[in-house]
């Protein structure tokens, strides 16, 4: 019920826009970049085929066997091909965080923090059948949005994609933290004891403060942050 309630909703809020897409396009969820672009090589060969006979207007006019496809993709490439595209691409959508506004760090420091309290409490971590499906759901979005990006990225790269999922993922991570850290054992310091839960935090916030004063004198004034 709360399902079919979901779909029901989404679809009724949709439809002015579908519908439109369906009127125009031919197509309820027409999209240029799901439906052409994602199945070309680089953005040159996107400008020169679909887009050059006008997809943005209407259904391309150009041969139907030209026309980019899941099925004409495979036919035309081959595994090695298929793999190089997905490792290549990954490897883009790292550099692309790493010389991108200072979240890469956070992320790593996060990730390590939350496998470290994990390992740390393997034995003592039980998991329900509900928090199991939980858990799936997590890693096959975090998954598959990761190598659609780094299948995308010779098309459009940026950090409007990466960008996507850090928040959700940093959530993520410190939902994991504050599950598996141990308050024990504590660290002793001018006479008094912290736990490590309070000096992780404390860290983090002086890494931003840390942070804060280039941001808002300079690289605020200097840095393109569109898309």
């Amino acid at each position: 019920m709360s399902l079919a309630l979901v779909i029901s909703c989404f679809l009724i809020t949709l439809y002015p826009y579908i519908s439109t897409s369906k009127r125009v396009f031919g197509h309820y969820f027409y999209n240029v970049n799901s439906t052409f672009y994602i199945w070309y090589d680089s953005w040159e060969e996107a400008e020169q085929g679909t887009r050059a006979y006008g997809d943005g207007k209407g259904w391309p006019e150009m041969p139907p066997e030209q026309i980019p496809s899941l099925e004409k993709y495979l036919r035309e490439h081959t595994a090695l091909e298929i793999f190089e595209r997905f490792y290549d691409g990954l490897d883009r959508v790292i550099a692309v965080a790493k010389k991108s506004y200072g979240y890469f760090k956070y992320l790593v420091i996060y990730l390590a923090i939350a496998l470290l309290t994990t390992l740390a409490s393997l034995r003592n971590i039980k998991v329900t059948k509900s928090q199991l499906f939980l858990l799936l759901f997590y890693f096959s979005y975090f998954i598959a949005y990761t190598l659609l990006y780094a299948w995308y990225i010779p098309i459009a790269s940026g950090n409007r994609f990466t960008l996507a999922l850090f928040l959700p993922l940093m959530f993520c991570l410190t939902a994991t933290i504050n599950t598996t850290i141990s308050e024990r054992p504590q660290v002793r310091l001018a006479g008094k004891q912290f736990s490590w839960r309070y000096l992780f935090n404390l860290f983090v916030l002086g890494m931003i403060l840390f942070e804060l004063y280039p941001i808002l004198t300079s690289r605020i004034v200097t840095t393109f942050a569109g898309t």
